[in-house]
């Protein structure tokens, strides 16, 4: 069974968060690993499996801050699962959060799990809550007219489904103005595919992470501080010698060729 971190242990966005979800595959990257349209193995898996590598060995850990447009859905998501468990109350007696979840232990190689997936919300028993809140209500309705969920969600969505065994998924697009809900099911085609690239991604994330530890190990058995310090003289000489340069150059009313 998929285990699930709750939002006590694990609240999204935390560092015990980040920490967490460091290094392995996600629902909102899993179009790197395969394509939503033909379900093959994306352009960028080999890139994807090898920053995964570098994250899960710590050689890059600080997240990415979000831009304007994902800061505003992260602080409009509370009001949209409210919106949608007032709207639905008929139909999910609990709309609850959740931490972090991880497959069932049959993925795990040595105790380890190569993905996971953060859904926005539980519903009850059986179903995830995927939540959008886009800034314009124009996007909402357009989503809207075309009556499904659009196809750079459908593997987000699918994957989630898939990690947490769970066999309904309802698309959420909100908006103040205007909402979108959509109902989404298991595909088992979608399955299939990550049943045969997802161990296939994580042991090519296994290897470079060896791979990593054999190139690094050079540089740990050295003095680490002594060669951060001396790198940090050459670049500081650099900066001086830059300065002093272009003020020579501009006392005497020369450009720099």
């Amino acid at each position: 069974m998929a285990k699930y971190l709750s939002a006590d242990e694990c609240p999204q966005g935390s560092p015990e968060w980040h920490a967490r979800r460091q290094g392995l595959a996600t629902a909102s990257e899993i179009t790197k690993i395969l394509t939503a349209s033909k379900l093959k193995k994306s352009t960028s898996f080999a890139d994807y499996a090898i920053a995964c590598a570098i994250e899960a060995e710590g050689f890059s850990t600080k997240p990415e801050p979000p831009n304007f447009a994902m800061r505003h859905g992260i602080d409009t998501e509370a009001e949209a699962a409210y919106a949608f468990a007032q709207m639905h109350a008929e139909i999910y007696q609990n709309v609850s959060e959740v931490g972090f979840v991880l497959p069932a232990d049959k993925f795990a190689v040595n105790s380890e799990h190569g993905w996971g997936c953060s859904p926005d919300r539980l519903l009850d028993d059986v179903g995830l809550l995927e939540i959008k809140c886009p800034m314009k209500a124009e996007t909402v309705v357009a989503y809207a007219d075309a009556g499904v969920v659009p196809l750079k969600y459908k593997l987000q969505c699918q994957f989630q489904l898939w990690v947490c065994e769970r066999s309904v998924l309802e698309f959420f697009a909100y908006h103040r103005e205007f909402c979108f809900r959509c109902r989404v099911i298991t595909d088992e085609a979608t399955f299939a595919a990550f049943g045969e690239l997802l161990p296939e991604f994580f042991e090519a994330v296994r290897m470079h992470r060896e791979q990593l530890k054999q190139w690094a190990a050079p540089f740990a058995a050295a003095d680490a501080d002594a060669i951060r310090t001396a790198a940090a003289g050459q670049a500081f000489a650099g900066r001086l010698y830059h300065n002093f340069y272009f003020e020579f150059l501009d006392e005497r009313g020369l450009d720099a060729e």
